[in-house]
């Protein structure tokens, strides 16, 4: 087996992808290697130093006796691949047998104002919008805010996420969340392929141009139609699409994009806006829009914005 083939299988093991057969084929390969079990605990550091040297010569020895030469960079993910696997105190066991994986949990933070792209180690990407949290480990992800994903297929492997008491289920499809803490509503606007929203015992698959909802307080589980739902895909990159939306609503939007504080009469939050907010467009060009579109007043303070009832 050559190295790259090796590496690869390695490389699905640190991500939670691997198939049972493409795990047999390495516990295979490692047998035949070490000419020992892989299956021994180790209970001390010293033994399982001793454990690590021998993967890594292991691993040098084979890329010794590939014809094709391997690059410094090559040697070095695949010994930091070897490395990581062999850390624990059950190795072998917790690498081989399926579940037993330590694959370090990572994490993305944004700010205020702040937009990240990320490309997750299973491949999938994510758009992650400001004031959120994403943390992710072999294909399950806890996300705090607002993202969209382009989930890579896994048939073996699902793609789950958590946002608080709600847990979505999907396999290879694009689709928005948005569960701040703040708010009393998750929604899952789905663009294709087919995600399961499911929440204690209740269950809502969405098929694609859906939107599922959840009521935090309510507990409650539903869908409707979206024939909009592709404006997710402007508003991944920034340009928000607002049809009869409360005013409410949009300055919560307004204060995560442009880290701003805005302060809005309680008689103007339930003001309908229909526009758009484009990707480039500042603070102050949008508020103006507000003002002549639906006669809100908007005066400023030093740095804070006040948003009063006005003509709407």
């Amino acid at each position: 087996m050559d190295q790259k083939t090796i590496l690869s299988l390695i490389e699905k093991y640190l991500d939670g992808t691997a198939t049972p057969e493409e795990r047999n084929i390495l516990l295979d390969w490692y047998r035949q290697e070490a000419d020992q079990p892989a299956t021994w605990e180790t209970s001390s550091a010293e033994d399982i130093t001793r454990l690590k040297t021998r993967m890594l010569g292991q691993l040098q020895l084979h890329m010794r006796k590939t014809r094709r030469p391997v690059s410094m960079f090559s040697r070095w993910r695949l010994a930091a691949a070897v490395l990581v696997l062999a850390a624990g105190g059950l190795v072998m066991s917790l690498i081989f047998l399926p579940g037993k994986h330590n694959v370090p949990e990572q994490t993305w933070l944004t700010g205020k104002g702040e937009r990240k792209k990320i490309r997750l180690p299973d491949s999938s990407l994510v758009w992650l919008a400001p004031c959120s949290e994403l943390k992710y480990q072999e294909r399950k992800v806890v996300l705090s805010g607002e993202a969209f994903f382009e989930v890579a297929t896994n048939a073996e492997h699902p793609f789950i996420i958590h946002t608080q008491s709600l847990t979505t289920k999907v396999l290879g499809t694009a689709f928005n969340i948005h569960a701040y803490p703040e708010d009393t509503l998750i929604t899952v606007t789905l663009l294709n392929g087919s995600v399961l929203l499911k929440e204690g015992e209740k269950e809502q698959r969405l098929m694609p141009m859906q939107k599922g909802f959840f009521g935090k307080r309510s507990g409650y589980l539903s869908y409707v139609d979206d024939p909009d739902a592709a404006l997710m895909l402007q508003r991944r990159e920034g340009e928000i699409e607002y049809n009869n939306v409360k005013l409410g609503i949009i300055i919560e939007d307004m204060q995560r994009l442009f880290n701003v504080t805005i302060a809005i009469e309680e008689e103007a939050k339930d003001c309908l806006f229909y526009g758009r907010l484009k990707a480039n467009e500042d603070i102050e060009t949008f508020l103006a829009k507000l003002s002549r579109v639906i006669g809100v007043k908007v005066d400023t303070k030093g740095h804070k914005y006040f948003i009063l009832k006005g003509k709407c």
